[in-house]
């Protein structure tokens, strides 16, 4: 084992919510260290959109020209019943779409900007919570290749370290290893969903707001993407209803979106995934605290756990760079209530404002005011 090394504040994943947590801190006045399992940033991501309040707090950073420039500004969701148009919601802000892998490129450039490094291939492997600091087992990934006639490769471990922190912050997603070892239990809010979900080339008569596809017990929804490409998520019941095709996605397009005139090119990618509804029992105490995906998690269409979570690592990094336990209390309590509220009641068939509150691009008052217009 090498010598240990030493942190101010460590933030485990490197995800959008990691990477703006380590921004905060930075801009506190604390140098964060970010370390990930991963080889680079997420290719290939679910999240997509921006709400208007993220769109103000990654500006406090410099950003807003960048994601104007990157993006594409979406002003009003259109709701669709049967492939018949019953309303249409007007935001007040407009929202910014754009692939999540867009947004963390533009925060690895700000990090860079920074000072700060991003330690890819380290997967945090060992957590031990002090009064007074945060013991880490840290391994250094290396990749090798395997297999005969097949080759693939595994990571495997390089070289194991220990770090000391004061604080961490647990960004490390849906699976969080920090939350397991910490024994917080995840509550089920309610069943997940399955999405069938195509990102792909399109041209012509393309729609250029977001369109929401409600049917009697889900919901369904299309994006339009920057640079000529655009991404629909159709709730399917299992997993053998996805096929990883053009022809696939013609057909849920002519069964479920008719209203889609644009002409479809190639599929830059697709996907299947479940999106369950879940709510840690706790945001963290001590000096570990969790924020985004890994305290939370809802469905993809209104990108809501990725919003607030930014806005919990903002709230988290202001909390842990003034060392101020207090602050970390209100942090805690006051996102656990945000959650329960927005995860609660569960979706009810043929209502159409439980069912659309969780695929809004907003939260808080400003999706309150969303759902007054249903």
């Amino acid at each position: 084992m090498a010598k240990t090394h030493r942190s101010e504040v460590v933030v485990i994943g490197a995800g959008p919510v990691g990477m703006y947590a380590a921004l905060g801190l930075h801009k506190a006045g604390v140098q964060p260290e970010i370390y990930d399992s991963g080889r680079t940033r997420a290719m290939h991501s679910y999240a997509l959109v921006l709400h208007a309040d993220t769109v103000r707090m990654l500006d406090e950073e410099g950003l807003a020209g960048t994601l104007a420039t990157d993006g594409r500004a979406v002003s009003r969701l259109e709701l669709f019943e049967a492939g018949k148009q019953r309303g249409e919601l007007r935001l007040a802000n407009e929202v910014v779409v754009l692939p999540q892998s867009t947004l963390e490129s533009i925060l690895v450039a700000a990090l860079t900007r920074r000072g700060i490094k991003v330690h890819w291939d380290h997967r945090v492997q060992g957590i031990e919570a002090h009064d007074d600091r945060v013991r880490l087992t840290v391994a250094k990934l290396d990749k090798v290749s395997t297999g005969y006639p097949v080759a693939h490769t595994e990571a495997v471990v390089d070289k194991l370290f220990d770090v000391e922190a004061r604080y961490v912050i647990a960004a490390d997603g849906y699976d969080s290893f920090v939350r397991r070892r910490l024994g917080i239990a995840d509550t089920q809010m309610g069943k997940g969903q399955l999405f069938s979900v195509f990102q792909f080339e399109a041209d012509g008569d393309i729609a250029t707001h977001g369109h929401l596809m409600l049917e009697p017990h889900r919901v369904g929804g299309y994006w339009p993407l920057p640079n000529g490409q655009a991404r629909f998520s159709f709730p399917i019941d299992a997993e053998s209803e996805h096929h990883a095709d053009g022809s696939r996605l013609g057909g849920l397009i002519a069964e479920r979106a008719p209203w889609f005139r644009g002409r479809v090119g190639a599929v830059a990618w697709t996907a299947v995934g479940l999106f369950e509804r879940k709510l840690a029992t706790s945001f963290g105490s001590g000096r570990v605290w969790l924020a985004g995906d890994a305290a939370h998690l809802t469905g993809p269409l209104g990108a809501q756990s990725m919003n607030v979570g930014l806005r919990e690592s903002r709230d988290l990094a202001k909390a842990v760079a003034a060392d101020d336990p207090s602050a970390l209390q209100t942090y805690a309590a006051r996102a656990l209530e945000e959650w329960r509220g927005l995860l609660s009641p569960e979706p009810r068939a043929g209502d159409w404002k439980s069912l659309l509150r969780p695929c809004l691009p907003a939260s808080g008052s400003t999706l309150d005011a969303l759902l007054a217009q249903v």
